[in-house]
């Protein structure tokens, strides 16, 4: 089969995988999740000079939402290279279940990380990398819902 043969919302939803990879890796590695700090570092700005310094001795609550974050990223890049696969090779249809279980759980794992970080508080408004974050949880259900109504093998 070609890449022609393969269906409109299958290429749809690996854009949209993509997307929410790229969106994901970038929210898990910036600092700028809630007042200049993210998952690794906090980051602070005097005059023209910002100095961002590790997170070290980090509470629980805090480890449990770095280590869903990784993992609803480990998921989603999973999702995306059996999506990619999947469309090269056009397998079998067992293996489109499984990109929709492992996007739905990058989804899943996206959506559990970022609420125990808004359980955590620590004032100040939310910033890009919490924002893309909760992005890349939808775009990830919209990739599982796409394949999931795609009748096309």
């Amino acid at each position: 089969m070609s890449f022609s043969d393969v269906s409109t919302l299958t290429k749809v939803s690996a854009f949209f995988a993509l997307v929410a990879l790229v969106l994901d890796v970038v929210s898990v590695a910036t600092p700028h999740w809630q007042s200049g700090s993210g998952l690794w570092q906090v980051c602070e700005t005097v005059g023209s000079v910002t100095t961002c310094t590790s997170i070290n001795g980090a509470s629980d609550k805090f480890q449990t939402v770095r280590a869903f974050a990784v993992i609803g990223v480990l998921l989603g890049a999973a999702a995306l290279g059996l999506l990619v696969l999947f469309i090269c090779r056009y397998t079998q249809r067992r293996v489109k279940v499984v990109i929709i279980s492992l996007s739905g759980l990058a989804a899943l794992c996206t959506l559990i990380g970022f609420c125990i970080y808004t359980s955590i508080g620590g004032g100040g408004s939310y910033e890009y990398s919490f924002i893309l974050n909760v992005v890349s949880a939808v775009l990830y259900v919209i990739v599982a819902v796409l394949l999931a109504v795609d009748r096309h093998h």
